[in-house]
């Protein structure tokens, strides 16, 4: 694969399909749509087109429907592991676009929240806390077990009648070691 699969993460279309294709999911480009409903379809298509071209995402299946071909997209098998290499042997400054363009992303979804008429943000749920928590290693990886746990509850949630889509950004930073 060209170029690092991070780096082509950078996108938030391409992100949003990723992160709705985690947890082994495979979807129809319909059902991409409905899970982003902001992009339009033309640009949905394109971006699915660009992560199949570099081998991001893979076609798992392919149905007749109505005389034509609809495909299932999923994730390559090797993508999380490419995504944890190319981080892991990323330099400091790539981290930290990396890391940036997170929070841009994030900052965008909030940005559209709070310019939308009608919020009530207790109602809706917004929240955003920072914490700073102490814990040895066996408690932390506990706390770990325990989020994904809670994630996976939700993971495959699909749009619905009663459902809103939340987005849910964590982010853990532990203070740098101290040396004596």
């Amino acid at each position: 694969m060209a170029g690092s699969v991070m780096s082509l993460l950078l996108h938030p279309v391409r992100m949003a399909i990723v992160q709705n294709l985690l947890g082994g999911r495979n979807l129809t480009v319909q059902q991409l749509g409905e899970q982003n409903p902001e992009v339009p379809q033309a640009t949905l298509y394109r971006h699915i087109h660009k992560l199949l071209e570099s081998g991001v995402i893979e076609i798992v299946q392919e149905n007749q429907v109505r005389g034509t071909v609809e495909r299932v997209y999923g994730l390559a098998g090797h993508v999380t592991g490419d995504l944890d290499a190319d981080f892991l042997n990323a330099s400091t400054q790539e981290k930290k676009r990396y890391f940036f363009t997170y929070l841009i992303d994030l900052m965008n979804t909030y940005e559209s929240y709070i310019g939308s008429e009608g919020i009530d943000m207790v109602r809706d749920g917004l929240t955003y806390r920072r914490g700073r928590y102490y814990m040895n290693d066996e408690e932390f990886e506990q706390f770990v077990r325990d989020l994904q746990k809670a994630y996976m509850k939700i993971l495959h949630n699909e749009p619905g009648e009663g459902r809103r889509a939340r987005t849910v950004g964590l982010v853990i930073v532990p203070d740098p070691l101290e040396t004596e």
